[in-house]
């Protein structure tokens, strides 16, 4: 957590901006998601295997085959999350808006860019009124909230911090 906190601030003021990855966390926060318990997601899901497959284009294309534990997803750690994710949808429903509007709109907020992906066009306009929602109830909910759990697998938990200095470094070297 330290070192995430650290690239973003170490990256406020000098012009680079920050790209929130899955700001919609990986599905926790939409008003249908469809998993209940740890288990409950598809055999072949990563949320329930580790098994991923991402592909990540900046600059670079870094491809990661390998089984990953994703903790925030296992045992415990969904429950705990589940119930934060709870209060998210009380306040959304005391805005009158839906779960990924608050959370697009808490991204904004600190000054992130999110690019959610969709392929609906219902699901576009939702998150284009993300910009019109004021979240001054959810300061203390955030604070209250975290840290919670363990977002990454150790190898990817001792990346954090680092990977942005490697990106950027290549960056400025093309």
């Amino acid at each position: 957590m330290g070192g995430a906190n650290w690239s973003y601030r170490h990256g406020q003021g000098t012009g680079v901006a920050f790209l929130a990855f899955s700001p919609l966390g990986h599905g926790w926060l939409v008003d249908d998601f469809e998993c209940k318990y740890p288990d409950g997601f598809a055999p072949d899901d990563f949320r329930r295997t580790g098994n991923s497959s991402h592909r990540l284009t900046i600059v670079l294309t870094i491809r990661l085959n390998s089984v990953i534990a994703v903790p925030k997803f296992q045992g415990e750690n969904f429950y705990k999350i589940k119930a934060i994710v709870d209060e998210i949808k009380k306040l959304a429903t005391q805005k009158e808006c839906t779960v990924a509007e608050i959370a697009l709109a808490w991204v904004a907020a600190q000054g992130l860019i999110s690019i959610p992906s969709t392929t609906k066009a219902s699901r576009l306009e939702e998150n284009w009124r993300s910009r019109d929602i004021a979240l001054k109830a959810m300061r203390k909910m955030v604070d209250d909230a975290k840290p919670v759990v363990e977002r990454f697998s150790a190898i990817f938990q001792s990346m954090v911090g680092h990977w942005i200095y490697t990106l950027l470094t290549a960056v400025a070297v093309l």
